[in-house]
């Protein structure tokens, strides 16, 4: 869904390993709003955004499956969380390069 509606460049971002310089966390933290499962998404959308370098590397992960996550509750945020992530990054795009997205309707 991330590739297709916000044109992610990464596979996973719930995966809990992160790593980034000092400079980059300070660059992305301010554009950061949400705590929760969505952080890492939010995170990683805005280095994309920002022209950052972004790599994968492949891990063993072992699922819990004692997991306590509220799924469709997570899912209804996250996609709340995207819908507002597309509007944002709309919007900059908009003021970085002086134009709009917004349709103008006209007849004779």
């Amino acid at each position: 869904m991330l590739r297709s509606y916000l044109d992610a460049g990464f596979r996973d971002a719930q995966c809990g390993f992160k790593a980034m310089t000092q400079e980059a966390a300070h660059a992305l933290l301010p554009y950061v709003e949400d705590d929760e499962w969505f952080f890492d998404t939010e995170l990683l959308m805005n280095a994309q955004w920002m022209g950052m370098r972004l790599m994968e590397i492949p891990v063993h992960w072992v699922e819990d499956t004692g997991t306590t996550v509220n799924i469709p509750d997570t899912v209804a945020k996250d996609l709340k969380g995207m819908r507002r992530l597309k509007r944002e990054f709309s919007e900059r795009s908009e003021a970085a390069t002086g134009t709009t997205t917004q349709s103008v309707l006209s007849w004779d």
